[in-house]
Order: structure tokens, then C-alpha cells, then sequence
């Protein structure tokens, strides 16, 4: 027999009240109501309370008056008692909205309008001695991590003539984390750096650097060794060796 995890959603609780001319407040809390927002989606949810409309159930981005349908249920079917109203309490519009304001520091809290129509008009999340609160603030989830691999490569010199016997490579490289260089290995750090190469003869280095983010780039350089005029007359002096 297999065992399924159900996904664990995070939800944050609200606390308080709002504010409307038209119902008085609206309780975000109590003994048999609570209403939410997902950590993750940012959705709301859950019921709040009114002594005037009774419970308002909150879905998504809106709240709806569950007394506005038929049986209070908050179904989909208009209740006729009520003139035909939707019962539908909007959180945002072209020119409102209700919206999360504060930090970890200083807590969080619902600012802002929602608009029920003519019957609960505006709802007021914050005023001078009331407010709807956070139990704790939502925290943005860090957006995914950009990258722009750029690389430089340079040997010098490009050219040795005995009895000059090293070059000095050196790169620099934005957004790269692991390098390596031919025939010399892993090169750190990653961004930039120097090392002495020795060659015998004429060899190429190829840099070769990559990313977490799938980019990589190759850069060869070439240093050419030759004999100097001295060494082809010579050959056992030991600037030639």
C-alpha cells in the first residue's frame, strides 16, 4: 500500500476589523470564523462576520455576502430576496484595491478599499483606531537568478624566445562559476584571476568556463615557442634547455 503527501499550503491568518459606512465592521476573526491568504498564491480565503449581513466568504481576489444567495450558502444562484444581487465584495478595481503594507519589523497589515456595490459600499481595511492584520508578513519568494555568462582570455607574452621560458594567462569572467584552463587544471576564482605557464613547446590553452544556469564558453589562446638565433647556433647552452 502506497502513502500520498498532500502538498502542505501555507496559510496566513487575519486578524481585526474593516469598516463600511453602509454594515458597520466586519470581523476578519473569531470563534467560529477565520479568513486567510495563501503565503504562496497570495489568494484569499476563509469567512469573516458581519452583525448586519452575516458571513462573508472570501475566494481568491473577492468576498462574496453568502446572505446574497439562495439557502446563504454562498452558491452561485442569486438569492430574490435581495433585489438581485450578487452579493460580490471586489478587493481591487481600475481605481482601488485592497493591498499588503509593512515588514517583518513593524508587522503587516490590509490597507486600502474593497467595493461591495450600493449595499456594503466601501470597506475600509485601516483607520486611525482599527485595522486588519497580518499573524505574520508575507514573505516574496527571491526571483529565479539571471545569467549573463561574459568571459575574457589573454597569454603573454603570445611569443617566447629562449631564454625567455613563461607566460602569464590571465581571465576575467562575469557570471561564471567553475573555470579551468587546458593542460593547467581547475583555475579559481571563477571571476578572474592570474597563473605562470612553463611550456616546452608552442601550445594552445583553451579556457573553458561555466554556469548553474547551463552557459558555458571556451576561449583558446595560443603561445608560440621558438628557438632563439643563439640556441640554433648552440643548442647546449643552458638558456636552451
Amino acid at each position: 500500500m502506497g502513502f500520498f503527501f498532500l502538498p502542505v499550503v501555507a496559510l496566513i491568518g487575519l486578524n481585526g476589523y474593516a469598516w463600511s459606512e453602509n454594515i458597520g465592521w466586519l470581523s476578519f476573526q473569531g470563534p467560529a470564523h477565520q479568513v486567510t491568504i495563501n503565503d504562496e498564491t497570495g489568494a484569499y480565503g476563509g469567512y469573516a462576520w458581519s452583525s448586519h449581513i452575516g458571513w462573508v466568504k472570501f475566494a481568491g481576489d473577492r468576498a462574496r455576502v453568502c446572505s446574497a444567495t439562495e439557502g446563504g450558502d454562498c452558491s452561485n444562484v442569486i438569492s430574490s430576496n435581495v433585489s438581485g444581487w450578487d452579493g460580490i465584495i471586489k478587493l481591487a478595481g481600475a481605481t482601488y484595491k485592497t493591498e499588503i503594507t509593512g515588514t517583518a519589523e513593524t508587522g503587516c497589515s490590509l490597507t486600502g478599499y474593497a467595493w461591495g456595490s450600493d449595499v456594503v459600499g466601501w470597506l475600509k481595511m485601516k483607520g486611525a483606531n482599527y485595522g486588519v492584520n497580518l499573524e505574520r508578513c508575507i514573505v516574496p519568494p527571491e526571483p529565479p537568478k539571471t545569467y549573463d555568462l561574459l568571459c575574457s582570455f589573454n597569454a603573454g607574452p603570445r611569443v617566447l624566445v629562449a631564454p625567455q621560458k613563461t607566460a602569464r594567462l590571465t581571465w576575467s569572467c562575469n557570471d561564471a562559476e567553475r573555470c579551468r584552463i587546458s593542460g593547467v587544471g581547475t583555475v579559481t576564482p571563477a571571476s578572474g584571476g592570474g597563473i605562470t605557464v612553463a611550456p616546452k613547446s608552442t601550445t594552445t590553452y583553451t579556457l573553458h568556463c561555466e554556469n548553474d544556469g547551463g552557459q558555458s564558453v571556451d576561449i583558446s589562446k595560443k603561445v608560440e615557442v621558438v628557438k632563439s638565433q643563439l640556441c640554433e647556433i648552440n643548442p647546449a647552452d643552458p638558456s636552451c634547455e
